[in-house]
């Protein structure tokens, strides 16, 4: 998926194929494809430092990084017993009854992850775009709303502030 980098590692394993078999397909690489040409896979399928090794570790790492950001986020909107059992315990509450952690502990435990993690993380965004100088067809073209139909949660609305930032960094670079 385009959020997580997906579509770059997916065009890092293309590539690398077609470089296995044409080592003269990276200069086409470089005029067509800029972004790819930015990454950091393009400057290890270079001919004098190709190493297959690397290649694949960090395909390996960039995998499981996905992996593990799709489970916590999963966990985060919606907290899964086993997870809310992980953290009661970390807290010394041991043996809370399914029903209670649905009922009483699973709220209180969305509510506090949000409050460690998304409202901090909004506040410095919105730090960093007060600070920031205004460009109006930028701002314009990174504002991301929500559908009006459906309520959004603190973190869906975390999520649309994160990507208009990153669209807006990536345009004023």
């Amino acid at each position: 998926n385009e959020k997580y980098g997906g579509n770059v590692l997916r065009k890092a394993i293309d590539y690398f194929c077609h470089l296995a078999v044409a080592p003269d397909f990276l200069g086409q690489i470089e005029r067509v494809d800029h972004e790819f040409a930015t990454s950091e896979f393009l400057s290890k399928m270079r001919a004098d430092s190709l190493d297959p090794d690397a290649i694949a570790e960090q395909a390996f790492a960039s995998g499981v990084r996905d992996r593990l950001k799709a489970c916590l986020l999963a966990e985060f909107r919606n907290p899964s017993e086993a997870f809310c059992r992980l953290l009661l315990d970390q807290i010394g509450i041991r043996n809370a009854r399914a029903g209670a952690i649905d009922q009483h502990y699973r709220p209180i435990l969305k509510t506090a992850m949000e409050q460690a993690i998304v409202v901090p993380v909004v506040q410095a965004l919105r730090h960093l775009s007060a600070a920031a100088p205004a460009r109006p067809a930028i701002a314009a073209e990174a504002r991301v709303e929500p559908p009006a139909e459906k309520e959004t949660s603190t973190s869906e609305r975390l999520g649309n502030e994160i990507s208009a930032f990153g669209r807006l960094k990536r345009r004023s670079a």
